[in-house]
């Protein structure tokens, strides 16, 4: 199993497996299901943090940029100045 989609899969083909399980097979099933269940929600929960990480990096590469001051000989003459504009540096 290497992606999401493959877990989804994997999870479908296990509730179909409970479906049509019978007695001790039923009781098998079950136990193997709250096994793939808990460690379905562990990937899950991983790859909600990647994503959140991805969602912080890029709004602190954001921030970062929207600060960044280019200095006055760079700028077009017209540009306010860092008081002009009210900022802290």
């Amino acid at each position: 199993m290497a992606t999401l989609m493959d877990l989804n899969d994997r999870l479908f083909r296990e509730m179909d497996r409970l479906e049509y399980a019978e007695g001790e097979e039923l009781e098998a099933e079950i136990e193997r299901a709250r096994a793939i269940g808990d460690m379905a929600g562990k990937v899950i929960a991983n790859a909600s943090t990647i994503v959140k990480a991805a969602q912080v990096q890029q709004q602190a590469m954001n921030d970062t940029a929207a600060r960044v001051v280019v200095p006055r000989l760079l700028m077009d003459e017209s540009a306010p100045t860092i008081a002009e504009r009210g900022e802290a540096l």
